[in-house]
């Protein structure tokens, strides 16, 4: 039977209280390496206790990909505008942007705010949601990722 890719619907801009904590920690136990640090009790708190929010530096623009309306793959994405809390060592990369008159800020982050935990950041139910899931972020433009849903 050939897959209709309208199945797929993608939600952009999203905050953890946006995504069910059911499907999300679903989709995490499925994961080859789940961590405590992607439940989304976790994320929430980080959230609601406003350690990771927009007024920090983190604005959430976390990713979500449903088909048939159940949630199939999703990440936390956040749109930042500098480089504290993270474990990506970009400053160097921030600083030649600069010189050559250059943005790099806001940039968009797939991460678990100040959490330096290896594991899985992009969840999915099966290799084509994983698929589905990356391309769309990556082509997440940098700063404008508060998006309708589409679909794909």
């Amino acid at each position: 039977m050939q897959e209709n890719v309208s199945d797929y619907v993608i939600r952009t801009g999203l905050q953890p209280c946006d995504v069910s904590p059911s499907e999300w920690d679903a989709l995490l136990a499925e994961q080859d390496q789940p961590t405590p640090f992607m439940r989304h009790a976790y994320l929430q708190a980080l959230h609601d206790s406003g350690s990771a929010c927009a007024d920090t530096g983190w604005q959430p623009a976390f990713v979500g990909l449903w088909r048939d309306n159940a949630l199939v793959a999703a990440c936390p994405l956040y749109l930042k505008d500098h480089s504290y809390g993270e474990y990506v060592f970009d400053w160097a990369w921030a600083d030649a942007y600069q010189r050559h008159g250059l943005r790099y800020y806001p940039k968009a982050l797939i991460a678990v705010p100040f959490t330096p935990v290896p594991g899985s950041r992009l969840l999915a139910r099966d290799a084509e949601s994983r698929r589905r899931l990356g391309a769309n972020s990556l082509n997440c433009p940098r700063c404008t990722c508060s998006l309708p849903a589409k679909r794909i």
